[in-house]
């Protein structure tokens, strides 16, 4: 079974031929490998405006996420700690009159 043809206006019958450095090459290239288009139609559709839509994958360890999120479980649990040492601290503060060195005597303990 033969592909069916295009209309005569949505053809491509027009070659245009571009010379691009290394860099420039390179650079078109990876955006269009990252489009997951062809070169010729990322660069047709810099050239006419179209929108390219960019297409990451992203790749990530489980176990690696597991023990981030445990850590900060942990930092946030410390975090709480020393709040409510400040707190204490404060109102240990407030009832003796701001005597500071009376205060971090008391909060030794």
């Amino acid at each position: 079974m033969a592909r069916p043809e295009k209309e005569p206006a949505l053809r491509h019958t027009h070659p245009v031929m571009l010379r691009f450095t290394d860099t420039e090459y390179e650079r078109l290239s990876s955006h269009a490998e990252a489009s997951r288009i062809p070169l010729a139609e990322y660069i047709r559709r810099q050239v006419t405006g179209k929108p390219v839509t960019m297409k990451y994958e992203l790749v990530a360890d489980l176990p690696e996420l597991k023990n981030l999120i445990a850590e900060f479980g942990k930092i946030g649990s410390n975090l709480n700690q020393i709040a409510r040492h400040l707190t204490a601290v404060g109102s240990v503060h407030r009832k003796y009159g701001g005597q500071s060195a009376r205060v971090s005597q008391i909060f030794m303990r």
